[in-house]
């Protein structure tokens, strides 16, 4: 089929592998998945996750108590974080400079733009989770929304940041706690 899956579950990718064999589908046929990827094209690495894996990659529920409160409390005043449909990151890197883009596919066009607004305000001030202000670590670039996907580009220093490795939550990407 000159497709290739990946998955930290050998029963879960089984699964998959059986889906795909019994019946021919694949993301690419799922619109919602197609317009979360898009924002993707031309990325040198990438990953995409459906609904509870796209908010639980870049969320709280694992972490201790001190920390969920953290956000809870940070959240309360801007509004709740919608869970998304799809969600999928992606690093572009030309040599010159290297981008970090988070892409979100939600249940509505209007749901898109209001959730890219309040997860724009997340992106500055203190790093939930870690020490010191989120622009230590990205700086945001753009935001974008077209239909029911919106999208946040951030640089950041691929010499200096630790991105996608699990320490501390990426809040303007996760979902309420």
């Amino acid at each position: 089929d000159r497709l290739i899956y990946f998955s930290d579950n050998r029963a879960y990718l089984e699964s998959v592998v059986g889906l795909h064999r019994d019946h021919g589908k694949t993301l690419a046929g799922v619109a919602s998945a197609r317009q979360t990827v898009e924002p993707l094209l031309g990325s040198q690495s990438a990953a995409v996750s459906v609904k509870n894996d796209a908010c639980g990659a870049t969320g709280l529920s694992k972490l201790p108590v001190g920390v969920r409160e953290q956000a809870r409390s940070v959240l309360k005043p801007l509004g709740t974080l919608a869970a998304m449909r799809y969600g999928a990151r992606a690093i572009f890197d030309d040599g010159d400079e290297a981008r970090l883009r988070f892409s979100m596919t939600f249940n509505s066009a209007s749901q898109a733009t209001r959730q890219i607004a309040l997860r724009k305000q997340l992106t500055s001030g203190q790093f939930v989770g870690r020490t010191g202000q989120m622009g230590d670590v990205l700086t945001l670039a753009s935001t974008h929304t077209v239909g029911s996907t919106g999208w946040l580009d951030f640089d950041f220093n691929p010499a200096t940041a630790r991105l996608m490795d699990g320490d501390g939550p990426l809040l303007f990407a996760a979902c309420s706690p």
